[in-house]
């Protein structure tokens, strides 16, 4: 039950700092909203291994953990620019049926093994995006087409990042969380390197809150280590895929945003999707 608990609490953090990203990388650019988060959850998980202990770092769970920062750098990346130029509605809840999806059949191969309620939810996850991304209804519909492969990419990068951090194990201690989070800045700066010359719209105050997202993610991070070393990959990983619900209400309650029926009709079978494969597990 712990492990469910914690696994919660990620999805938690991870759909809270989605929202508060999106709405500051609406303000400034997104690269810069991001490489300061990234920054400051490097220096969260410092202060946190301080307090918890280095343990001994290992050549393999330091290489599952960069493995798992680069995904989680891309993802980031991807998730935080659908966010600013898509519906958060529609970015969110995409992203999270990819990376429940992902990790689910790493789970297969690795032995674990879905019941037939996953394995419907499973099923249930190409119409549900399907139904999402084909709903060019109302004044909105660009901006929703537009975030759908920022979501389908930043699925897959959360997915990595899952499996890595699962892969890495706690033998050696929250090293692992502490690479992944070093190297989930390497996607943002090479593209940095890439952009570099070209104006960068950016406002003082959402760059001065722009770490609270950042320290958000070690949070949630620190809590789906926590729900791996206690359970499987796949119950861990869908339900911190639930995240998307949280940055849905969040949008919802604070920026009111609305959907089209065809629209809801897809986010209801992702809803549907991610609660099968959890209880089915």
């Amino acid at each position: 039950m712990i492990s469910v608990l914690f696994a919660l609490g990620a999805a938690v953090c991870y759909g809270t700092s989605d929202f508060l990203g999106g709405l500051l990388s609406r303000h400034s650019h997104f690269l810069l909203v991001a490489l300061i988060g990234q920054l400051s959850s490097v220096v969260a998980v410092l202060g946190a291994m301080l307090v918890l202990g280095f343990g001994p770092p290992t050549g393999g769970a330091v290489a599952w953990g960069v493995l798992a920062g680069v995904g989680g750098g891309i993802g980031g990346l991807a998730l935080l620019r659908g966010l600013a130029r898509g519906r958060m509605a529609v970015v969110g809840p995409v992203s999270g049926v990819a990376a429940a999806t992902l990790p689910a059949i790493v789970g297969l191969f690795l032995g674990e093994r879905l019941g037939p309620v996953s394995a419907v939810g499973v099923l249930l996850a190409l119409p549900a995006i399907w139904l999402v991304a084909s709903s060019p209804e109302g004044a909105n519909a660009p901006r929703t087409l537009t975030g759908i492969g920022d979501g389908f990419l930043a699925g897959t990068g959360f997915a990595v990042l899952y499996i890595g951090i699962e892969r890495a194990g706690t033998d050696a201690g929250l090293w692992p969380v502490l690479m992944s989070q070093l190297a989930s800045c390497l996607p943002t700066i090479a593209l940095w390197l890439v952009l570099r010359g070209r104006p960068m719209s950016w406002t003082r105050s959402s760059l001065a809150l722009a770490p609270f997202p950042g320290v958000i993610v070690a949070g949630a991070v620190l809590l789906f280590q926590a729900a791996t070393s206690g359970g499987r990959l796949m119950i861990a990983s869908v339900l911190t895929s639930l995240y998307p619900a949280v940055t849905v209400l969040l949008a919802v309650g604070f920026l009111r945003e609305s959907t089209g029926r065809t629209q809801r009709l897809g986010l209801l079978l992702c809803a549907v999707a991610v609660v099968a494969i959890v209880t089915g597990v």
